[in-house]
């Protein structure tokens, strides 16, 4: 009888034991990747969003307004806006900028905030209230043949062949392409008209065989490469360093915590991958990443005036291992190693039990 008691109770501690080891690999989790669905659209407020549909909902056969003289332009109108002129056009610019943020292929890669200086809307024309209507300022760099712009970099992504079974290994490759052979980093758009956008990587403006873009172009195309693997990713705008110029990187979810991505500092670093799902703490030349990368800060100088929130990044970087080794895979079965030794263990002590004839 005793025995028997003390089989039941074993199987029980086993049980309460399994089911920790299960709990405590399973937990600690930063975020969910649903929370990167259509991220800052979720932030705008019931006009904004209004405004963020019509955009979407532009055709890429869109006729365009305008002269070389006075500017090109693309009208939208039939849109309910506020009805007092500067909180519309406030609504009208944040709007715009969230349609760049979220940049996919079902957004037609918001062609409409393609500029060649960067980021800051050229809004114009702007008629308040229910019906109302507003012109967005374009470039004659890209006043012709959106529909096959758009269709260049859907082809242009999905060329990109994306290495790796884990998120991890797939951010990794993606990394790996953007800092390698077939892309320059430039830190402004002189000479290069489309470095500012995701365009450039389908465009044909290319030199020394590589095709050059800024920080924004980096970031677009980094989180276009992610959507293609099927992991959850933001682009974010800022500050880098103590510099008050814009720059662009990437949140990136990886095992449930949110990791940062800096492509274009690590295209012009030695170590390619400095800035790959760093943590906040992850330093590089003596500075945190969270020291030198300060998203969304307010200035009106770079037409960053908007008060859109990022996810707060895991305190350490991902920790890399070392390519089929034996820590990797000690690392990838550690839960079933576990949960194997407690069974082995329990076993043994009821082998025991069952001798002692408890």
């Amino acid at each position: 009888m005793k025995m028997k008691y003390a089989a039941v109770a074993s199987i029980c501690v086993l049980a309460v034991l399994c089911s920790s080891a299960s709990v405590l690999f399973a937990s600690d989790s930063d975020a969910d990747a649903a929370v990167y669905d259509g991220y800052y659209k979720n932030q705008l407020s019931s006009g904004q969003k209004t405004v963020y549909n019509a955009l979407a909902g532009l055709s890429t056969d869109v006729a365009f307004g305008g002269d070389e003289s006075s500017g090109y332009y693309i009208a939208v109108t039939a849109v309910d806006l506020d009805d007092d002129p500067d909180t519309a056009k406030k609504d009208i610019e944040t709007a715009w900028m969230a349609t760049k943020l979220d940049a996919s292929e079902t957004l037609k890669w918001s062609f409409w905030t393609w500029t060649v200086s960067g980021v800051k809307p050229n809004i114009t024309d702007v008629t308040a209230g229910p019906g109302g209507s507003f012109h967005i300022g374009i470039d004659a760099a890209f006043k012709d043949g959106f529909a096959d712009k758009v269709t260049a970099v859907t082809e242009a992504v999905n060329a990109k062949e994306i290495s790796g079974n884990s998120d991890s290994e797939k951010v990794k490759s993606i990394n790996s392409i953007l800092t390698g052979k077939d892309y320059a980093y430039v830190d402004s758009n002189e000479s290069h008209a489309f470095a500012n956008t995701i365009y450039a990587a389908a465009s044909a403006n290319i030199q020394d065989g590589k095709t050059h873009m800024t920080s924004v172009g980096y970031a677009a195309m980094f989180k276009a490469l992610c959507t293609k693997a099927g992991i959850a990713s933001i682009q974010v705008y800022g500050f880098s360093g103590n510099d008050s110029k814009l720059f662009a990187w990437n949140e990136v979810l990886v095992d449930d915590k949110v990791y940062g991505v800096d492509c274009a500092a690590n295209a012009t670093s030695k170590n390619k991958e400095q800035w790959l799902c760093a943590g906040v703490y992850t330093t590089a030349d003596g500075d945190a990443f969270s020291k030198v990368h300060k998203a969304f800060p307010q200035s009106t100088v770079n037409g960053l005036v908007y008060e859109f929130k990022v996810e707060t990044l895991n305190n350490n970087g991902y920790s890399w291992p070392a390519d089929n080794s034996l820590i990797a895979k000690i690392t990838e079965y550690a839960p079933w190693i576990l949960v194997g030794i407690i069974c082995i263990v329990m076993a043994v002590a009821l082998v025991y039990m069952a001798k002692r004839g408890d």
